[in-house]
C-alpha cells in the first residue's frame, strides 16, 4: 500500500519526536477523536458517567506512547481513524471496569461474575464521585432488564441467597442464577461493555 504521502510523514516526523508534527496531528485527530468519544458515551448511555474530555486525554496520551514505540503501521487517515475508534472502545471498558472495582474497593481487578457485579451495588468503599458512578452504571443496567430480571438482581444485590431468591420465585437456585447471569451478559453486551 503506498499511502497518503503527506499523511506518512506527518506520522514519521512525530515518530521522530518533532514538536510541529505532533501539534499538527494533534489538531487533525481531535475533532474526529471527541465525536467518537461523544458518540460512544451517548450510544451506551454512559455519557453522565464519564467526562468525553478525560477519555480524549487518555487515548491520546496511549496513543502517542504506543505510536512512539512503533506499534501502529500507518499508512492511511482511515487507518488512524479506525485505530481511534478501538482506542476509544477499550478505554471506556477500562473505565466502566474500573468503577466497577473501585466500587468493590478491589482496585483494578474487574468481572462481570453475577455476584460481583451485584455486590458492587452494596459496598460501602471508594470515594463518593466512584460511588455515584458505579451506582449510576448499575442502575443503567437495572434499566434494561424485563421486571422479573430486575427483582432477582435487587434480591441478590441484597444478599440473598439463591435458595431464598428460588423460593420466593417458585423456581430452583440453579434455574435463578442462571436466569439473571444471562440477564446480566444480555444487557452488558448491549451496552458493549464486555469485549468482542
Amino acid at each position: 500500500m503506498s499511502g497518503d504521502p503527506s499523511f506518512i510523514q506527518m506520522i514519521e516526523g512525530v515518530r521522530r519526536r518533532e514538536q510541529t508534527a505532533a501539534v499538527d496531528l494533534v489538531r487533525y485527530i481531535t475533532p474526529n477523536l471527541y465525536q467518537t468519544v461523544r458518540f460512544r458515551l451517548s450510544r451506551w448511555r454512559l455519557n453522565h458517567l464519564l467526562e468525553a474530555e478525560d477519555i480524549c486525554q487518555a487515548v491520546l496520551a496511549e496513543f502517542f506512547q504506543r505510536l512512539g514505540r512503533g506499534d501502529f503501521t500507518l499508512q492511511e487517515p482511515a487507518q488512524l481513524n479506525s485505530l481511534l475508534g478501538k482506542l476509544v472502545r477499550y478505554r471506556i471498558l477500562d473505565e466502566v471496569r474500573k468503577s466497577f472495582a473501585v466500587r468493590r474497593g478491589k482496585g483494578d481487578r474487574a468481572t462481570t461474575n453475577v455476584d460481583d457485579m451485584l455486590a458492587s451495588v452494596a459496598a460501602n468503599t471508594g470515594t463518593p464521585s466512584a460511588e455515584a458512578r458505579a451506582n449510576d452504571l448499575i442502575a443503567t443496567l437495572y434499566d434494561r432488564m424485563t421486571s422479573s430480571e430486575r427483582v432477582l438482581a435487587e434480591r441478590r444485590s441484597r444478599g440473598e441467597d439463591w435458595a431464598e431468591i428460588a423460593r420466593a420465585v417458585n423456581s430452583t437456585p440453579d434455574a435463578v442464577r442462571k436466569k439473571l447471569t444471562r440477564a446480566l451478559d444480555r444487557v452488558m453486551a448491549e451496552l458493549k461493555l464486555l469485549d468482542d
